[in-house]
């Protein structure tokens, strides 16, 4: 058995008899080796644990109650397996656990009671699996969670009802799936979310109440979708958004009101769209915008004042576009010359 031993921090990387693991470790860590199944009450007598970290192993199978008596554990990373299900009462008994990493397995369904108990749980990360629907209870007493990441995945649709009950939310990930259509009350009842990122989706279109209510987001990201269009409504009722990401989409015109009520944002990002030219007070309510980035469009000209609002303008990227020559009086006649890339 190969073994180091940090005072009580124990890992393994050949397999052991698990009955055998000392009772004063605080810290375990398994990794590449074949640890293919994780019994019922595999870790017993560890009072004292409060981390196991499973990681490039040939796991299969964890059983129901594997991890039963470990009441102190507050983190549990099992990544990089070979786990394709994982089912009801795996995680029984962790009464503490704060943070849960499923990472970078081959998980392809999940058993709608999975979390039940982990009322303590506060990070779910469930990144870079094979999920492609999410039953309606899947999170529905993880009222203490904050951040949940389910990115890289290949989810194609959520049910409205899929984040009910995640008041305490504040970071919901969902880059990188299939997704092409949102319920306008998907993200409802999320009034303490901060960041929703959609980066790397299939969008063409988004309902126009389907961000109505997050009153408390700063960060969102809708690159790298196939938006053509955007409702002028779309982010009313986001008053608190600091950090908007639009580019790489298919968008050509925008409405002349669909920023006015963004009156915090700080950062807006269009490039790589097929926007040509901008209404002339479409930024006029940014004061607070400092960097805008409107790189490879297809922009032949530029509005008579159309910047000369933005007075905290710090950095404007017109890189790769159509224009011939950028007159000054775009920025108003007493207006300080931003950073210009």
């Amino acid at each position: 058995m190969a073994l180091q031993c940090e005072c009580t921090d124990y890992r393994y990387n050949s397999p052991i008899n698990l009955a055998s693991i000392p009772p004063d470790a605080t810290s375990l860590t398994f990794y590449d080796f074949s640890l293919s199944v994780i019994p019922s009450n595999a870790f017993p007598n560890l009072p004292n644990c409060n981390k196991i970290t499973i990681t490039n192993t040939e796991t299969s199978s964890i059983e129901s109650d594997a991890f039963n008596g470990l009441s102190s554990i507050t983190s549990l990373l099992i990544t990089r397996t070979k786990l394709t299900t994982l089912v009801q009462g795996a995680f029984n008994g962790l009464i503490s656990l704060t943070t849960l990493n499923l990472f970078g397995n081959e998980l392809s369904q999940l058993d709608p009671s999975l979390f039940s108990g982990l009322s303590s749980l506060t990070s779910l990360q469930i990144r870079n699996n094979h999920l492609s629907q999410l039953d309606l209870s899947l999170f529905g007493e993880l009222t203490a969670l904050s951040e949940l990441d389910l990115s890289d995945n290949e989810l194609s649709q959520l049910d409205p009802a899929t984040y009910n009950g995640l008041a305490s939310l504040t970071e919901l990930f969902l880059t990188s799936n299939q997704l092409s259509q949102l319920h306008p009350s998907t993200f409802n009842g999320l009034t303490s979310l901060k960041t929703l990122n959609l980066f790397g989706n299939k969008f063409s279109q988004l309902d126009p109440l389907v961000f109505s209510g997050l009153t408390s987001l700063t960060e969102l990201y809708l690159g790298s979708n196939q938006l053509s269009q955007l409702d002028s409504s779309l982010f009313e009722g986001l008053p608190s958004l600091e950090v908007l990401a639009l580019s790489s989409n298919q968008l050509s015109q925008l409405d002349a009101s669909l920023f006015d009520g963004l009156t915090s944002l700080s950062s807006l990002r269009l490039n790589g769209n097929k926007l040509s030219k901008f209404p002339p007070k479409i930024f006029n309510n940014l004061s607070l915008l400092t960097t805008l980035n409107l790189q490879d469009n297809k922009i032949t000209e530029l509005a008579l004042s159309l910047f000369s609002e933005l007075s905290a303008l710090q950095t404007l990227n017109l890189h790769s576009n159509n224009l011939d020559t950028l007159k000054w009086d775009v920025f108003g006649k007493s207006y300080k010359q931003p950073g210009i890339l």
